[in-house]
Formats: structure tokens, sequence, C-alpha cells
């Protein structure tokens, strides 16, 4: 009867095993798809406000060529937002190889908003303006292209995990 009640005993402690460990299982796996899944939403997001920074730049860049070509009431000021705060955060929080670009995009947008200030302080004529803007906005250009040479690798990276292509910023 002792060995009925020890086998009874050990099948009773390896069944409570086997479920606690079946359901830490199943938490763990649950919480890293979770996980994965937020770091996708994440870096598509990154794209996005990629997206509608460069859109910023693009209008602050056409902007500021009208305003060379016919003069300063040519076209009204850029009116749209550039998320390039948003961006930063999301990118040290989530994705670190993203940023050196991201400071060096942040730099040449605080220099290209603060372009008017600058060129009262510095007494800069106008021809002389246009050079020191497109100084700012290749700055801008060259952080972009670093950016989307990451972005193809993490889309690579995602693809080999089986997540669909997520929008690479053009």
């Amino acid at each position: 009867m002792d060995s009925y009640l020890i086998s009874t005993m050990i099948g009773a402690l390896a069944a409570l095993l086997g479920s606690f460990g079946a359901t830490f299982f199943a938490q763990w796996l649950a919480q890293r798809q979770d996980t994965e899944k937020k770091y996708n939403e994440k870096i598509e997001e990154m794209q996005e406000l990629l997206i509608q920074v460069k859109l910023w730049a693009e209008v602050e860049n056409n902007w500021q060529w009208l305003n060379d070509e016919f003069g300063p009431s040519s076209k009204e000021k850029n009116t749209l937002d550039c998320p390039i705060d948003r961006l930063s955060l999301l990118v040290n929080r989530y994705e670190p190889r993203l940023v050196e670009s991201v400071s060096q995009m942040k730099k040449a947008i605080s220099d290209i908003k603060f372009l008017p200030i600058y060129t009262i302080e510095q007494r800069i004529d106008d021809e002389e303006v246009f050079h020191v803007y497109r100084e700012y906005y290749d700055s801008f250009l060259a952080a972009d292209v670093a950016m989307n040479h990451i972005f193809e690798q993490l889309n690579k990276e995602l693809n080999k995990k089986g997540v669909d292509k997520i929008t690479t910023p053009r």
C-alpha cells in the first residue's frame, strides 16, 4: 500500500509541476509576442514620423527656394508639424542604432527653424542665406540617407522573423 501512495504522490507532484510549467511557459511566450508586436508597431511609427519630418523639410526647402527666387512674400510660412522630438524619443527607447542620424537630423532642423534669427544676428545678405540654408538641408539629407539604410536593415531582420515588410521612408 505504501508503494501505491508514493507513486500517487509522485504522479500528483509531476502533474502539479507540469501544469505550473505549462502556465509559466504560455505566459512567457505571450509576453514575448506582445513585446515583439509592440516593437514592430514602434518601428513602424518611427518610419511614419520620419516621413512626416521629411515632408516638413521638403516644404521648408521649397518655401526657402521660393523666397530666394521671388521674394519673402511669395508663399506662406510652413505650417506643417515637425515631429522630430517624438521620433527622437522613440529612437532612444526602441532603436539606438538610429540615435546618431536622428541627432544630426534634429540639429539640422533646429538650424533651419532658427535661420531667420541667425541671419539677423549675423547680418547675412539674402544670397548668402540660401547657401547657409542649403548646408543645413544637405546635413538633413545626409542623416536621412543614413536612417534609410538602417531602416532597410531593420526590414530585412523583421522579414526573417516573418513580419510583413513595414514602410521604408523614401
